[in-house]
């Protein structure tokens, strides 16, 4: 785990048999910031369909 912590601060991944492996972790917190930002932007369309306001594009 050290060595992909280090990998992951140093270079984004490391060699193993020939081979170039990406290291990500999972980022729960990133995750619910993208499923809360869709959230709002669906009750804003809404809103906007309720109240009859075009959009600005």
């Amino acid at each position: 785990m050290a060595d992909a912590k280090r990998a992951l601060d140093n270079l984004n991944g490391f060699h193993l048999n020939e081979r170039y492996i990406v290291v990500l972790y999972h980022m729960p917190a990133r995750l619910a910031a993208k499923a809360d930002l869709a959230r709002r932007e669906a009750e804003l369309a809404d809103l906007k369909a309720f109240h009859n306001i075009a959009d600005e594009a």
